[in-house]
């Protein structure tokens, strides 16, 4: 079998492409085929990292692909970017949908394989129906949505047989990988980590709309927050986009660890995969944030942050007040169900809310406060989700 991964190039962020990394990881172990393309270098040096082996354009037509993966299709038709993909859909359109080769896509966003799943997807998230409103399948019966696992929730979703769930791989927990990544960022063995990881698109986002300083002072603050509790224990507090510059402030035993948003030296993916496991609580101000999500399904304790400002004006500094730092999801159950065993796994508190501080303490205390929920969505998802081997060939032979 011979699968080509496809990246597409404009809006796909780090989590994006690791989801499609980690999808075709599996099928290389199994010895299936797998070849890659793109057109971007950042893309291109992160891919490096797998050794994946990269084609062009012209190797495209000459080679027999079973199957076609992209790492988001519908990106092709959101109206807040640049139609510069409307050349790659053509592409595609021609090249495999025309002559009856399977199509597939990861689908975060849980948006489904048809037309019509996609549109009654959309009732309930009013701003995702005007950005993805012209979206063209031209043949629904080649057409697959491969949906991660745990943000999406199998037992949800009445879908068709086009849409499979694929649960992600279990982060890598070797105690002496923890130690060496730990003496890479001068941390104690035994110390604890809470990290907050932030994209490189969002520091873009806020440095263009508040000032590029706007990363370090959220950071700050939230650090300051977090201070108040006292810690007995080392603890280290990580934020920012990961890379190995790292600016250090210290509490006593609290220790802010802040990324330099600015630097080049990111973090390799195996290095970061490492990193993420050996954190005891991760934060995210993004529901559907990759690392979030790959942390919970290594049954990581976390918690999800906003920041409605509806507090005293004297709790909130200035540079705070009418900001919003969240991706403004239109329903908190994620993506579009009444219901989603994925919220289940980790609670949301306000910035500002005392019960986030006492939350947060309670989860350094105890790496196995959602012990029971999280056995529960293992057996969901060990009864539910398919490998990437066994998603890929039922899709071909569908």
């Amino acid at each position: 079998m011979t699968i080509l991964f496809l990246i597409i190039n404009y809006p796909s962020s780090v989590g994006e492409i690791t989801n499609i990394c980690l999808f075709a990881n599996e099928l290389i172990k199994n010895n299936i085929n797998c070849y890659f393309y793109q057109s971007n270098a950042l893309v291109e040096s992160y891919l490096n990292f797998y050794n994946f082996k990269l084609v062009t354009k012209n190797d495209l037509v000459n080679i027999d692909f079973d199957l076609v993966i992209l790492s988001e299709y519908f990106s092709l038709f959101n109206k807040n970017y640049l139609k510069e993909d409307k050349e790659l859909f053509d592409f595609i359109n021609n090249n495999f949908f025309k002559k009856n080769i399977p199509v597939a896509t990861i689908d975060i966003l849980g948006l489904g394989s048809s037309k019509e799943e996609i549109l009654n997807n959309f009732i309930s998230n009013p701003k995702l129906k005007k950005n993805y409103s012209d979206i063209i399948i031209p043949n629904e019966k080649y057409f697959f949505s491969i949906k991660p696992c745990p943000i999406n929730t199998p037992s949800n979703l009445n879908l068709k047989n086009n849409n499979f769930y694929w649960s992600l791989p279990k982060l890598d927990s070797n105690l002496e990988n923890q130690n060496k990544v730990k003496k890479m960022f001068d941390i104690p063995e035994n110390a604890k980590i809470i990290f907050l990881p932030i994209s490189k698109w969002k520091y873009f986002q806020w440095k263009n709309k508040y000032s590029s300083e706007f990363i370090f002072k959220l950071g700050k603050q939230i650090f300051n927050l977090i201070s108040s509790i006292n810690f007995e224990t080392d603890t280290y507090f990580f934020f920012g986009v990961p890379n190995y510059q790292v600016q250090k402030f210290q509490n006593k035993n609290f220790t802010f660890c802040y990324f330099n948003p600015e630097a080049e030296n990111y973090i390799q993916p195996q290095i970061f995969d490492i990193f993420l496991s050996m954190s005891n609580v991760i934060l995210t101000i993004n529901l559907i944030q990759n690392s979030f999500t790959r942390a919970l399904a290594s049954r990581i304790n976390g918690i999800n942050l906003t920041n409605g400002l509806d507090f005293d004006e004297k709790m909130i500094p200035s540079y705070f007040k009418d900001v919003n730092i969240n991706n403004s999801y239109t329903v908190k159950n994620f993506p579009f169900q009444d219901s989603n065993d994925y919220v289940s796994l980790f609670e949301t508190f306000e910035i500002f809310d005392e019960n986030f501080i006492k939350h947060l303490e309670k989860l350094l205390l105890d790496n196995d406060f959602y012990k029971s929920k999280f056995d529960n969505y293992t057996k969901l998802l060990e009864n539910s989700c398919y490998t990437s081997k066994d998603i890929c060939l039922k899709i071909k032979n569908l």
